[in-house]
């Protein structure tokens, strides 16, 4: 039985956003739980179960979770910022008004910690998948090459040169009329 990479993948933003969230009260009260009064830990473990399902669902409205992380680029970036955006929001809006207010560095690296964890995840596998097709190439043999155009075909020539296994030239430069 395999278990599919959505599944992962949101799995891993639940237990990111949480963590993002305790690690922002616990940056806010110099690195020491014991210092992190009730009054702002019990309102974060009141919230942040109401908080994953907005996370989870906003995450999917932005297709978060249906992208094919290989091919990772902008618009995925763009789609991370924006869902980030709405859910930070979302986030200091709703404890304010439910709970109570928490201390701004709580909202701050909050967003910041969620947002660091998703492109962190997102993107690191396009990472190990370049890194993996460089260690193949033998570059002492590999024939250089250089692409013409930096625009979206290029872009599609250098991503296709890179994972694909067939080819074996080695893209080194690019140049373009801009």
């Amino acid at each position: 039985m395999t278990i599919s990479s959505d599944i992962i993948l949101l799995s891993y933003d639940i237990v990111t956003v949480a963590i993002s969230y305790f690690l922002a009260l616990l940056f806010r009260f110099d690195l020491r739980f014991s210092q992190i009064p009730d009054a702002y830990y019990i309102p974060y473990l009141k919230f942040i179960p109401v908080y994953l399902g907005i996370v989870v669902s906003v995450y999917s409205l932005f297709g978060l979770y249906k992208s094919i992380w290989r091919y990772a680029s902008s618009v995925e970036l763009s789609g991370i910022i924006y869902a980030n955006a709405i859910t930070g929001i979302l986030h200091i809006l709703l404890i304010t008004l439910l709970l109570r207010r928490m201390p701004i560095s709580y909202y701050v690296m909050g967003i910041m910690f969620q947002f660091f964890f998703a492109v962190a995840v997102r993107f690191a596998y396009r990472f190990v998948l370049l890194v993996r097709k460089l260690r193949r190439v033998d570059r002492s043999t590999a024939e250089r090459v250089m692409i013409i155009g930096a625009g979206d075909a290029g872009r599609t020539i250098i991503n296709e040169m890179i994972q694909s296994d067939e080819v074996k030239e080695l893209p080194v430069c690019i140049i373009d009329d801009d």
